[in-house]
Order: structure tokens, then C-alpha cells, then sequence
């Protein structure tokens, strides 16, 4: 891509922007299974989940589909914690949705784990009734390769396309 960004977690060869991406049957089974219980998980191994991830800094704006609509989020990560705005069609309410979640960083055997967290309307920052929080899969494959996909709550797997930030 050519407005791409460098994606760093501490190191500056990792290009998330250069994304060789498997297929997603083969592994969004088992992202799915890393993810789910994530608030059980993180209560027993936080501080080691912490201690395997580097902090992470920087804007990305991610495209990703949840049940065919597509959700475009803009993602700002502060070190292990950060705040991702998402729009969407909404079906209920026929017509364009928003929301704000906040994001929290954790390593795993599986890759690197963003995981999402009280979805709210930005203007009343009241909890959203039906999005399920979205949560975000990274690893560097054996071969090389690049994997980056999102799972909800409630299941829905999708690869993610990541650009540069908007402005």
C-alpha cells in the first residue's frame, strides 16, 4: 500500500502494512478460541500477558466485516491501553452507527491480542445495546508471513485491512 505506515511492536522491521494474509478458515477457529473468555483470562494472567508484550504506539485506520457489514475503526494505541472509534451500518436502526471501545494490549501464544471493551455511543457514553466488542489477532507466521484478523464476541471472524491513519 502506498500511504502505509510502519506498525511497530518494538522493533522496526515489522511492517503490519505488508500483509500476507492465510487463509482465514484455517485460523479463525483457533482465534476465536484465544479470544473467548478474554475477561477471565486476563484476571488470571495479566501480569504475565503484559510482560510478553511490547507497548505500542500509533494511529491505524482498520476495514474489517462482522455478518457482511463493514466497520471502519480508527485505532489509537498508547502503550498497552488505547481507544478505537468504529462506524457501521446499523440494521436496527437503518442507518450509519458509532462507536467508542476502549482497547487493551496483551500478548499470547497465539500472536499479539487487542482486545476491545465497553462499546459506548461517543455522545451519550452510554453502553451500545447490541455491538459486541471487537478484538484483533496479530502474528508473524513460521514462513514469514503476516496474519491480522478480528473476532467479536460473539464470534464473527474477519481479516482486517489496516491503512494509515486518517487525517
Amino acid at each position: 500500500m502506498e500511504d502505509s505506515e510502519n506498525f511497530m511492536l518494538g522493533s522496526p522491521i515489522l511492517n503490519l502494512f505488508v500483509l500476507v494474509l492465510v487463509p482465514l478458515s484455517a485460523i479463525s477457529v483457533q482465534a476465536s478460541a484465544a479470544i473467548k473468555n478474554k475477561g477471565e483470562r486476563i484476571k488470571e494472567e495479566s501480569t504475565t500477558l503484559l510482560a510478553q508484550a511490547n507497548p505500542l504506539y500509533g494511529c491505524w485506520g482498520l476495514t474489517y466485516s462482522a455478518g457482511g457489514i463493514i466497520h471502519e475503526s480508527v485505532l489509537i494505541m498508547d502503550g498497552y491501553s488505547g481507544a478505537m472509534m468504529t462506524q457501521f451500518y446499523n440494521l436496527v436502526l437503518a442507518r450509519t452507527d458509532v462507536v467508542l471501545q476502549t482497547m487493551r494490549l496483551r500478548g499470547s501464544s497465539q500472536g499479539v491480542v487487542i482486545l476491545g471493551f465497553n462499546p459506548v455511543n461517543p455522545q451519550t457514553n452510554r453502553r451500545h445495546p447490541t455491538y459486541n466488542p471487537d478484538n484483533f489477532l496479530f502474528q508473524i507466521r513460521p514462513n514469514g508471513s503476516y496474519l491480522f484478523i478480528t473476532c467479536d464476541d460473539a464470534g464473527k471472524c474477519s481479516p482486517v485491512q489496516v491503512s494509515s491513519c486518517p487525517r
